[in-house]
This record gives C-alpha cells, sequence and structure tokens, in this order.
C-alpha cells in the first residue's frame, strides 16, 4: 500500500464550481493528483511543479479519451479554462477558495 486519498465532496464541489466544472471532473482530477502524490511526485520547486501538473492532464485527458474510444459513458471531456489546470491556475483556485472560508 503507497497510502491514501481522501477526498471531501462538499469542499470539491465548491472547487469545482469555481474552476468552472462538475464535481465528477473535479473529483477524477483530485485523484489523479493524489496518485501522483503517492507515487513520490511534487510541486514545491517549479521544474518539478510543471513535471507533476504536465503528467496530472495528460493522464486525465488520455483518460477521457480511452473513455470515448471504448464507448464508455461518462460524461464529456471538460473544455473549460481550467479543466486541466496549470499550477498557477490551481494556486489561483486555492487563494479563490481560502477567501470564500
Amino acid at each position: 500500500m503507497l497510502g491514501d486519498i481522501i477526498l471531501c465532496p462538499a469542499y470539491d464541489r465548491k472547487q469545482a464550481e469555481m474552476a468552472g466544472h462538475d464535481l465528477a471532473h473535479e473529483m477524477a482530477l483530485l485523484t489523479v493528483h493524489g496518485v501522483l502524490h503517492l507515487l513520490g511526485y511534487d510541486h514545491i520547486e517549479p521544474k518539478d511543479e510543471r513535471e507533476m501538473f504536465a503528467l496530472q492532464n495528460e493522464i486525465l485527458a488520455d483518460w477521457y479519451d480511452d473513455l470515448a474510444r471504448r464507448g464508455v459513458e461518462y460524461q464529456p471531456k471538460p473544455t473549460g479554462a481550467h479543466a486541466f489546470p496549470s499550477a498557477a491556475d490551481r494556486d489561483e483556485l486555492d487563494k479563490l477558495m481560502k477567501d470564500t472560508e
């Protein structure tokens, strides 16, 4: 076992709304992000941050593409500005979330 990933749907729903996508996508994004942390990735240093977020977005986009290719109905691949965020996008969202607490 590598560790645990804990998601809070109430918090994640609010975060998803602020990012402009639905809860299911936010939870998928956070799950991928959490798994990458369990595998040793981090985003403290700028180089590591770019690598981790690029990999996170690639995995998530590939997952949506694979679902569509196999005809699995889940939800459409989000296209909003923050659907596949950069680290700067997530920092901005974190600040907005703190301002609403």
